[in-house]
């Protein structure tokens, strides 16, 4: 009878265990996408600050591209940067699609109506962005 108590109650903490296991592991997954959000937003903003600065001081762009820069060009990096952020956390799954339907219509149609493109071209030449995200650009925004 001792022995039938003891392996339940084994039974019963590894259950338990592994139930915590099982929850808290969706728990880590969310905090790590939390953690990566919370990087890049940061990342993203010291860049629009640097972005900033050149836009007051244009001879300071020198520094990263070795030209004075105009402040639509600027601007349209700023807003290459946040098309990237969404793109990536689309990919991440952190954007569900109803949202991204929404950013990927709202990209396209700058693209479309907008002097973005025309930016892009100057300032993909650069490297300036990842290939996954040049070749979302590329293929599904500006050939759709």
């Amino acid at each position: 009878m001792d022995d039938v108590l003891s392996i339940t109650q084994t039974v019963g903490i590894i259950g338990t265990l592994a139930l915590n296991f099982f929850f808290s592991k969706g728990h880590i997954q969310h905090l790590a996408i939390d953690t990566e959000v919370k990087i890049l937003r940061d990342l993203d903003e010291k860049m629009h600050r640097i972005n900033i600065l050149a836009a007051e001081r244009p001879e300071l762009a020198k520094v990263q591209i070795n030209e004075e820069v105009s402040l639509d060009r600027i601007y349209a990096f700023d807003v290459l940067l946040v098309y990237q952020q969404a793109f990536k956390m689309h990919q991440r799954r952190v954007l569900k699609d109803n949202d991204w339907y929404g950013w990927l219509n709202w990209i396209r149609y700058t693209f479309r109506e907008g002097t973005i493109k025309e930016h892009w071209k100057k300032i993909e030449s650069g490297g300036w962005f990842g290939p996954r995200f040049r070749n979302f650009i590329n293929n599904d925004v500006i050939e759709a």
